[in-house]
């Protein structure tokens, strides 16, 4: 307990309560040493005056001692009465009292004893703290004649040495008291700096201000402590600058990181993350105030056209001005996101009418409809909008995410650059389409697809000279199927690769079949895709395929769309040099109805052109769509290229073009598309006029 108090005591009171007890001890020490010495001292002196005053008696009553002279004797002692210190004397001789002293008050022996008694029992007798015996032998002559004892008391010693005492310790009182004052003084003077050093630590801890420092410049061990203290707190302060530079680093690295992963760092607008977390908390917060949580899909039209065109910088610019053209169209509460690619979503609180929604989806298409202009290009784009709402109180944020895309593929699929909202209609569409895309993943291993042949026919010898490939899909639910519903939906589902190959592969095998049997090569047309034509590999598939099937390479035609060529690449266009050069010819498909159709003819290594339908149609009635046929025509011709008209359907039609130098032509006034198991038969037909005016 007294270890644990003396722990917790101050250091100050630690050195003084040290300091004391070496004082102390000291005092003790020195006391001791004094008062030895002088007790020592003391009695040495009072045993020295016994021993030569019994010396004196010795030599002065030894005669007396001799005779026996009593009288003589006993003067002699009682001389010892100037000596207060002696209590009393006794002369013996020959086992006789001889003659005796003793000081008033001292108690007697009994006289009636004999000598020898008393000598015997004065002999027994010691000396104490209050008296001191001596016993002498009175030598005569070298004989003993008698004994001699003494007894002094020891007051005048007793009383010097309680002098003494009183002295030292009045000394050492005042001793200690001056000990103590030097002590505090000293103690102020070590302690003090070692104060100083633990306020600074204590003020250091409490505030951790590490810019403080201890002033003391001593030489000693504490000046060396409080240099190391400066030079600890020094490190602290630079670890602790470090450590803020660090911590602010790091904070900034936190916040881009946090914007990185909320924020989109092409348009700066919040990304997909931040849309799906925003997305169920604007349902619950719109079904708290009776309103509607209304999401606008948006996705820009052909905007990988764009993309392929300029490239992806300019794509991105593109984006970023889309993103910055819709945010200035938000109200307050509504917000707008990247989630993706081309798409966007907008987030808004409406009422049951969709009024906002209308109005929005109305501003933002006229807004994004005008020019952009972008490093010095004028781009125009188009964009499309699905817009579904909360209306059911149980709607999963999934769902009406769902529900907003279906309703943007609706709008795409009816002429883009619009919106539509939602519906059951839509729906049942959404439901279709996803039978659909997982109906075609296994369509091609459960031999579901065929290819069907549409005769291509020289309208001057009308012969048939060639056969266009077009699948057919014989779905075991549905029937029939359109290629303009599944074609797109293989393409975005990836599928329409190993389709593609393989309507290649059974139009290369039936083009071999019909040149073994007629003995004439016919132009097989291909039609490739553009996600077909994007495989790094895909001249070396289609020259794989011809060499495969043992084909004339310049039976085969690509046909292209405009659309594909809209990636004008030089790795593009390499690919079309390296079919040409291997004798495959290329043509556009539906040629004028897409971009900038005369840059084609001059880039790409065509052969051939295929004017679209739509302006055969009504070529007899209409003289725009004969004027540009004509044109066309007249431009194929031109530039010695072959030229094949679609849809030919009436003989006027086949009249105007034949009489316009069209060369070929492909339609149901010849023969609609035919399965494999009828081509036989068909070319027959042609040929029969042949056979009839040989006969």
């Amino acid at each position: 307990m007294i270890s644990i108090r003396l722990k917790n005591l101050s250091i100050r009171i630690k050195l003084l309560l040290a300091q004391g007890l070496v004082t102390v001890s000291a005092l003790m020490v020195l006391l001791a040493i004094v008062l030895g010495y002088g007790y020592t001292s003391f009695r040495n002196d009072l045993y020295k005056d016994l021993d030569t005053q019994a010396t004196i008696i010795e030599r002065s009553s030894s005669a007396a001692i001799l005779f026996g002279d009593k009288n003589t004797t006993n003067e002699i002692l009682s001389t010892l009465k100037l000596m207060s210190s002696i209590n009393r004397a006794y002369i013996f001789h020959e086992g006789a009292l001889l003659a005796n002293y003793e000081k008033e008050g001292i108690a007697k022996p009994h006289r009636q004893l004999d000598g020898k008694v008393i000598l015997q029992a004065l002999k027994h007798q010691r000396s104490s703290f209050n008296t001191h015996m001596l016993i002498k032998d009175i030598v005569f002559d070298g004989r003993v004649i008698g004994t001699l004892f003494i007894e002094a008391n020891l007051d005048k010693l007793n009383t010097r040495l309680s002098l003494l005492i009183l002295a030292v310790a009045i000394a050492a009182m005042m001793g200690l008291i001056l000990s103590l004052l030097v002590s505090i003084k000293i103690n102020k003077f070590l302690t003090q700096p070692i104060l100083s050093l633990t306020s600074l630590v204590g003020k250091v801890s409490n505030t951790h201000d590490y810019s403080v420092r201890s002033h003391l410049l001593t030489q000693d061990e504490i000046g060396s402590l409080a240099k190391g203290i400066n030079s600890m707190l020094i490190s602290i302060e630079q670890r602790d600058e470090q450590l803020e530079t660090e911590l602010a680093k790091q904070k900034e690295t936190e916040k881009a990181l946090d914007r990185l992963a909320y924020f989109d760092t092409i348009t700066q607008l919040p990304n997909r993350h931040f849309f799906n977390q925003q997305l169920p908390k604007k349902i619950a917060e719109a079904a708290r105030f009776n309103k509607i949580c209304c999401l606008m899909f948006i996705d820009l039209d052909d905007f990988k056209v764009v993309n392929d065109t300029y490239g992806h910088r300019i794509g991105d610019q593109l984006l970023a001005e889309v993103g910055q053209r819709l945010k200035n169209k938000l109200k307050s509460g509504d917000e707008v996101f990247r989630i993706g690619g081309d798409e966007f979503a907008i987030l808004i609180s409406d009422n049951n009418q969709f009024s906002h929604a209308r109005e929005l989806a109305t501003k933002v298409i006229h807004d994004c409809a005008e020019k952009f202009i972008i490093n010095n290009n004028d781009l125009y784009i188009g964009i499309s909008i699905g817009i579904s709402g909360s209306t059911q109180p149980t709607i999963q944020a999934a769902d009406l995410l769902r529900s907003a895309d279906n309703a943007m593929y609706r709008a795409k699929n009816e002429g883009k650059n619009n919106f539509k909202f939602f519906s059951k209609e839509i729906d049942d569409e959404s439901h279709f389409r996803h039978y659909l895309e997982n109906a075609l993943r296994g369509a091609l291993s459960r031999n579901e697809f065929e290819v069907f042949y549409q005769p291509i026919v020289n309208l001057r010898t009308e012969q048939i000279v060639g056969f266009e490939a077009l699948l057919r899909w014989h779905e075991p639910i549905y029937g029939d199927i359109s290629p303009a519903v599944f074609i797109p939906c293989a393409e975005r589902i990836g599928v329409i690769l190993p389709i593609g190959e393989w309507v290649l592969r059974e139009a290369c095998l039936q083009q071999k079949q019909l040149r073994d049997e007629f003995g004439f090569d016919f132009i097989m047309n291909v039609n490739l895709s553009g996600r077909q034509l994007r495989e790094f590999d895909v001249v070396h598939k289609i020259l794989d395929i011809v060499s495969e099937t043992g084909i004339n390479p310049s039976s085969l035609n690509i046909e292209l769309t405009e659309s594909v060529l809209m990636d004008n690449s030089q790795s593009t266009i390499n690919k079309f040099h390296a079919l040409r050069a291997a004798g495959v010819s290329i043509s556009i498909d539906d040629f004028g109805t897409g971009y900038s159709s005369l840059s084609y003819l001059k880039r790409f290594p065509i052969n051939t052109i295929k004017i679209d339908r739509s302006f055969i149609m009504d070529i007899a009635h209409d003289s725009e769509d004969q004027a540009i046929t004509l044109a066309i025509i007249a431009l194929a011709n031109t530039l010695k290229l072959t030229v094949v008209a679609e849809g030919v359907e009436t003989q006027e039609q086949k009249r105007i073009l034949r009489l316009n130098n069209c060369e070929k032509a492909q339609g149901y006034l010849f023969s609609k598309p035919l399965p494999s198991t009828a081509l036989r038969d068909t070319i027959e037909s042609f040929l029969q006029p042949l056979y009839d005016q040989t006969a």
